[in-house]
């Protein structure tokens, strides 16, 4: 514990955090920081006691540097470390079949601490947190949002600055998350001396003590000096031969030592972590267990190594990194080759060996390529930004002349558009075509840069780069096909409905003839979109079903979508739960899609509360993923039950954020909100800007580019703003537009009673709004019945029967009170007060924003079962719903009921009765 002295201070702080964390069962984050050599590892160790005795669980892992593509290596290892470890040994296996799958193995993780933070407050710490893996780093980030009101505190040990480490960790982000920040700072010269006269024996002579200033307050550089004089002392010299730097001191200590010893010691410090004395034995090539324990008996004596059970290591990181400093490049590039080619025979696999082959490898090396981007596959699944990094080493370490320059870079775009790195993709395809002029080739890669255009949102540049692949001669039948496909694709989005519609079922039969699955599902998924965007809704159902059963659930959003238009929401739903189930109900963990299609699902059926809730645990999900793939989705639903509550500002501030965000395609999110927009100005009173708004929008539409806009309760919103626009041939357009949705799609209650509600609304026919009114009861979104009703009573108070409108207004009136949406109760409301009659029972007050009464009935459940003692992945199968959205309940019910731990909420709970 010598480092620990003049750290009173710094363990006081991290020694309050785990109290506060124990007393009001809240988690929380400690960041501890400072140079190498600082203390840092004494400082855990000793924080890690104090946890102990105050009666936490505790587990301690640490990062290696040469393990950091190992994924979620340290996390792991604190789970398992210790007498008593945070996890039993059958819950630990249980891991292993879930690394390929980081959500998954994140949300098991999360399940097991959630369960063991119910018996004890624990403490997860981790050393040299700088060389963290990609994965323990998202895992980090994921488990404490996730863990909130639970008494788990991670201590992180880490060089750099403090601010900045919190940056680079996304630390910021996390919400309900206390940082605590403790810097270990330099050690005054008055505390050095008294370290080295702790070692001396005696107070450091005043020679010492300007050799000791060279520390500048480093705990571990003044042991070692001190050890050095120490030593040169026993032997009969002065101090004046203490080394000036500390690779000069491991120098000298690694010359008292045997050349076998020598070896040893260099061999650990390549190995990077603690290596095994067999794994020694081995790399060594030797079999008498005493000479190498002669060996390892040196290293120890001479403070270099230590042996902790069946394995060694060296004492520090410092000597470590001064070891390795030392060490010839031709010798370490030699046992860096031999670590790697043993771990591959060993079984460890190319994942474990490339941190070795990286550091052994040269230009030309085409063993190198073959391990780093066997590597990169192997890592795609659970670190997809490693897998694209070892990529771009293996197809560094090929000249553009050699054999497999071509085939290497080939792999590399096409791991690169696996983990959609889209921008990348395309760089590294035109660096391709720039050196190569056979045509199969380029139309090869073009299919490559085809795949990532249109996940970039860029369809016209697809257009432009498969004509120039398909000019000339030499491109085979299947990537002709599959070209054509892709410019098909583009087409749905770029040309029109006719066109592409032609050409996507050329390739469809050309695909079939030819046999050819990847083209045919271009060819079907183009299909599709063309079928959704021209309102088609039975066909792409069909498309986007064959879809989803051939490529997994990567079409379930789209096959939802379908049905929901169709008004087939218990089959949606039947869809989602089979989805469900067929993941161990850990589906929407890793699956985004599912909960897009759940959200949805809730906000058409008039579940504002539960779809809000969806919208912001699909936000965190995609956070957690890193994509911005349903980021618009989510800012629709946010957008719109603002709205419909009567939260303008909110809704505005939704809106705003999302204009800002360029991430998604252009195409898509451009119209969407400005359908939002449009609202807004008419909610506002200003029609004429929401028509002139919109106008473009659906006169683009028309062409078929865009579904969204032509929803069935997008027509009933542009019929009103014509209308109070007295714009008479904006509000023709849209009733030929409901009309056209109705007749592709005969049988869809929703899209009958819309066409028949628009057209009764433009001609003021009272009758025609009754029958929209019949066939909509037969719809079941409740919703768009209230609007029919809501005009159905507006027509027949100008035609004067009171009665019957009065009827219909309060009915209206009642369902939009029912499913809180202000703004439409609102009007209904003044309709009805301007004929002088009253809507009956008094509106439900507007839920406030703190304490009980601002809890949903979903949070005033999940709140019950947090209380009671279930955990997240208990109380989501008690109440029907995933683990990830009782975790956003969660979050939600503290910030309403300003309780920080569920300790809190369930005392809270008990006093409310």
């Amino acid at each position: 514990m010598v480092n620990l002295v003049g750290r009173g201070d710094e363990l006081t702080q991290a020694l309050a955090v785990l109290r506060d964390a124990a007393q009001r069962g809240d988690g929380a984050v400690v960041l501890v920081t400072g140079e190498a050599g600082i203390g840092k590892t004494a400082f855990v160790q000793a924080v890690a006691e104090q946890a102990l005795r105050a009666g936490f669980a505790v587990g301690i892992g640490k990062a290696e540097e040469i393990e950091q593509i190992a994924p979620a290596a340290p996390l792991l290892i604190a789970l398992r470390s210790g007498a008593r470890p945070l996890l039993f040994a059958d819950e630990f296996r249980g891991l292993a079949p879930l690394h390929s799958e980081p959500l998954w193995l994140i949300d098991r993780i999360a399940d097991l601490l959630d369960s063991r933070a119910q018996q004890a407050p624990i403490l997860i710490a981790i050393d040299d947190y700088q060389w963290a893996d990609p994965l323990s780093r998202f895992a980090l980030r994921v488990l404490a949002g996730r863990m909130v009101g639970l008494p788990v505190v991670w201590l992180l040990a880490s060089r750099g600055d403090a601010d900045e480490r919190a940056a680079d960790l996304s630390l910021a982000a996390v919400e309900q998350i206390i940082v605590h920040s403790i810097q270990l700072n330099p050690l005054g010269q008055e505390t050095i001396d008294s370290i080295a006269a702790r070692i001396l024996g005696r107070a450091p002579t005043e020679k010492t003590r300007q050799r000791l200033r060279g520390a500048d307050g480093n705990p571990f550089l003044a042991v070692q000096f001190a050890e050095a004089v120490a030593l040169t002392s026993a032997q009969g010299a002065t101090d004046t031969v203490v080394p000036a730097t500390l690779i000069a001191a491991v120098g000298s200590r690694l010359r008292r030592i045997s050349p076998a010893a020598q070896t040893l010691v260099h061999l650990v410090a390549i190995w990077g972590r603690p290596l095994g004395v067999r794994d020694a034995a081995a790399l060594l090539e030797r079999d008498s267990a005493g000479e190498l324990s002669a060996w390892i008996a040196e290293g120890v004596t001479a403070d270099l190594l230590f042996s902790p059970g069946q394995q060694i290591a060296i004492r520090h990181d410092l000597i470590r990194e001064s070891v390795y400093a030392s060490i010839p490049g031709a010798v370490r590039v030699a046992l860096h080759r031999q670590c790697a080619e043993y771990l591959l025979a060993t079984g460890h696999g190319a994942l474990a060996a490339a941190p070795h082959m990286r550091e052994s490898a040269s230009v030309g090396d085409e063993r190198a390529v073959t391990v780093l981007a066997d590597a990169a596959a192997e890592s795609v699944p659970a670190l997809p930004e490693t897998a694209a990094r070892l990529m771009s080493e293996a197809f560094a370490l090929l000249p553009p002349g050699h054999p497999r320059w071509l085939a290497v870079g080939e792999q590399y775009a096409d791991i690169l558009s696996r983990v959609q790195h889209a921008s990348d993709v395309i760089q590294v395809v035109d660096t391709l075509l720039a050196r190569v002029s056979d045509a199969e080739v380029r139309a090869r890669l073009q299919v490559l840069a085809a795949r990532a255009l249109w996940l970039a949102g860029a369809p016209a540049e697809i257009v432009g780069r498969v004509d120039a692949a398909l000019a000339g001669p030499g491109v085979s039948a299947i990537l002709r096909v599959r070209l054509a496909g892709f410019r098909a694709l583009a087409s749905t989005r770029t040309g029109t409905a006719e066109a592409a519609s032609l050409a996507a079922q050329s390739v469809l039969a050309q695909a079939r003839r030819l046999g050819d699955r990847p083209a045919e599902q271009t060819a079907l998924q183009a299909l599709g979109e063309i079928a959704r965007n021209e309102l088609r809704h039975e066909d792409a159902l069909a498309c986007f079903r064959a879809l989803r059963q051939e490529a997994t659930d990567q079409y379930l959003a789209q096959e939802t979508a379908a049905l929901r238009l169709l008004d087939r929401f218990d089959e949606t739903q039947a869809v989602m739960d089979t989805v469900g189930r067929a993941t161990d109900e850990r589906r929407d963990a890793v699956q985004p899609s599912l909960a897009e299609a759940r959200m949805w699902q809730d906000f058409m059926l008039g579940r504002f509360d539960d779809a809000e809730t969806g919208a912001r645990t699909l936000a965190r999900l995609s956070d957690e993923l890193g994509t911005s793939t349903y980021r618009l989705e989510t800012a629709m639903v946010l957008i719109l039950t603002a709205i419909i509550r009567g939260d303008l500002a909110q809704a505005r501030e939704h809106l705003d954020r999302a204009e800002r965000d360029e991430r998604s395609d252009v195409v898509v999110r451009i119209p969407r909100l400005r359908l939002c927009r449009s609202l807004l100005a008419g909610l506002d009173g200003d029609s004429r800007e929401g028509v002139r708004i919109i106008r473009p929008v659906m006169s683009r539409a028309s062409s078929t580019r865009s579904y969204w806009p032509r929803l069935p309760e997008w027509m009933r919103v542009h019929a009103g703003l014509a209308i109070a626009a007295g714009d008479g041939d904006f509000a023709r357009e849209t009733v030929a537009r409901a009309a056209i949705a109705a007749d592709r799609n005969p049988g869809a209650a929703s899209l009958d009673g819309i066409a028949m509600q628009v057209r009764g609304l433009v001609d003021r026919d009272s009758s025609l709004m009754a029958r929209a009114v019949e066939r909509l009861e037969g719809s079941p979104r409740v919703m768009l019945l209230a609007s029919a009703l809501a005009d159905y009573g507006s027509l027949l108070l100008i035609h004067g029967d009171r009665g019957k409108a009065t009827a219909a207004l309060r009915r209206a009136w009642s369902v939009y009170d029912d499913h809180g949406a202000v703004v439409p109760a609102a009007f209904v409301a003044r309709t009805l007060q301007a004929a002088g009659v009253s809507t009956g029972p008094a509106a439900s007050p507007r839920r406030p924003d703190k304490g009980w009464a601002a809890l949903t009935a979903a949070e005033l459940a999940v709140a019950e079962m947090i209380s009671t003692g279930h955990t997240n992945r208990l109380a989501a199968r008690a109440l029907g719903i995933s683990p990830n959205t009782v975790s956003t309940h969660v979050r939600s019910i503290f910030v309403k009921l300003d309780v920080r731990s569920r300790v809190q909420l369930a005392n809270a709970w008990n006093a409310k009765g």
